[in-house]
């Protein structure tokens, strides 16, 4: 901060001062006894030192406070929102929250032939029985299912026709369960997962995702894909996973779709394929 006292000031006004004192806390006291914010008395324009090589240096002096009050706050902010999700990680871990209920709105498992599955709607308490609809109506792979079964991960890749996922949270911050080792905490159009295992999911891989409400009916809540990872947050040893909303709903591929897709599979297969044999063939 730029020493200005004995300073002689104008105010917008017309009114000169003088500056008495000022502090390292950003503040100045005129001799009209009142006190103003370093920072906000010159920005807005309301005093010009009547110095003009002085003034500058106040102004230069100015944007690089700003700049520091302004990467403390985002620091301060930073830390708050940390400390806020460790108390809510250690209050889903031993059960201090009790679970929410994010939609009434029922859909009947025969209707995902029709608009596939529907941004916040219900489809069941099974999540075996909700894949196994995927499969009859939206061509999902049934090799698959087992991974939707009880005890089961409830999660597997390569799902739909074009190369989905499919997630079902059993566990999260929405029916406030956790299983100890993720813990799961579901936004409007994110969600996070934290776990002490460092994860590598597919590349560009997108997730159906469903939830399992505190009534114990699974919401299906989008398309989700993975915005970024962060290591040591909001605790040492504990990694952050981020996904992000790519759609709200998941819709039945056209049959020219599903053809263009499985074609595309194939030429793929014969091209693995073929470098197998060459491989063999050159042993």
């Amino acid at each position: 901060m730029v020493n200005i006292i004995g300073q002689n000031l104008k105010h917008k006004n017309g009114e000169i001062f003088s500056v008495l004192n000022q502090t390292d806390e950003q503040y100045v006291t005129l001799n009209n006894g009142k006190t103003y914010s370093y920072c906000k008395m010159f920005s807005s324009g309301t005093f010009v030192l009547l110095d003009d090589a002085i003034q500058s240096e106040v102004m230069k002096d100015i944007v690089n406070v700003q700049k520091v009050i302004e990467l403390l706050k985002k620091q301060d902010e930073y830390e708050q929102k940390r400390q806020k999700t460790c108390r809510l990680l250690y209050g889903l871990k031993f059960g201090y929250y009790s679970g929410r209920n994010i939609s009434n709105s029922h859909k009947d498992l025969q209707d995902i032939g029709k608009n596939g599955f529907e941004y916040y709607k219900i489809y069941g308490k099974k999540a075996l029985d909700i894949y196994k609809k995927g499969c009859k109506y939206l061509g999902f792979d049934k090799s698959k299912s087992n991974s939707f079964n009880i005890l089961q991960p409830l999660y597997d890749t390569d799902c739909s026709p074009e190369g989905y996922s499919v997630l079902m949270f059993a566990h999260s911050d929405v029916n406030g369960e956790t299983n100890g080792t993720w813990i799961n905490i579901i936004d409007k159009d994110k969600y996070y997962i934290y776990t002490e295992i460092k994860e590598t999911p597919p590349e560009n891989e997108k997730r159906i995702t469903f939830v399992k409400q505190k009534d114990g009916y699974y919401v299906f809540i989008g398309v989700y894909k993975l915005a970024e990872c962060n290591e040591n947050y909001p605790r040492k040893g504990m990694y952050q996973y981020v996904y992000t909303l790519e759609s709200e709903n998941y819709k039945p591929l056209s049959t020219a779709e599903q053809i263009r897709i499985a074609k595309q599979k194939l030429a793929m297969y014969k091209a693995e394929l073929a470098k197998l044999t060459t491989q063999q063939n050159n042993k």
